[in-house]
């Protein structure tokens, strides 16, 4: 296990009642996935999500009542920067399922780049990982209203988006 991952679960025992992480994928889990988008996840990336497929830390706006009634899980999940499961990735890929803003698909198609996408922020909008190059891997804020060529780089690198989404505790720069 990482560093990274290290403290991303140190963090999560520190909020614990405002952590929302799911269980970690399986190594096969990961294999298919990467073999349905035909991609490789960096190592990062696949640590991450064979610790946590997807989850987030909840605001400190939300109440403790609010936190602990499962009714609300959904609604704090779509309010908080939400780091997507491998399904729900696959699922926005495919412009399906709950957590899509546009055809992601038809904007590789207009930039001959990979997106990938990874987090669903709490504005409603996507973070995708620039999947194009391994060596190269931007988290890039991908508004549905904007060309892809005015998104904007927010962090050069997965390990770059976790840490400042650990040590702000889920509040990220989205924009």
């Amino acid at each position: 296990m990482t560093e990274i991952i290290l403290k991303l679960n140190e963090k999560a025992g520190q909020l614990q009642h405002r952590s929302f992480w799911n269980t970690g994928a399986s190594v096969s889990e990961i294999s298919q996935f990467e073999a349905i988008l035909k991609i490789t996840l960096p190592p990062t990336l696949k640590s991450f999500y064979t610790n946590c497929n997807g989850g987030c830390f909840a605001d400190d706006s939300w109440s403790d009542e609010d936190l602990e009634n499962a009714e609300m899980k959904a609604g704090i999940i779509w309010n908080s920067n939400y780091f997507l499961s491998l399904q729900e990735i696959m699922d926005a890929y495919r412009f399906e399922g709950e957590f899509i803003a546009f055809d992601i698909q038809e904007m590789e198609q207009k930039t001959g780049k990979r997106y990938i996408p990874i987090i669903h922020t709490k504005e409603q909008e996507i973070l995708v990982w620039e999947a194009s190059n391994l060596n190269e891997s931007p988290i890039i804020y991908a508004c549905h209203e904007l060309n892809p060529a005015k998104w904007k780089v927010l962090f050069q690198s997965f390990d770059e988006l976790l840490n400042s989404y650990i040590e702000l505790e889920g509040e990220i720069e989205t924009y």
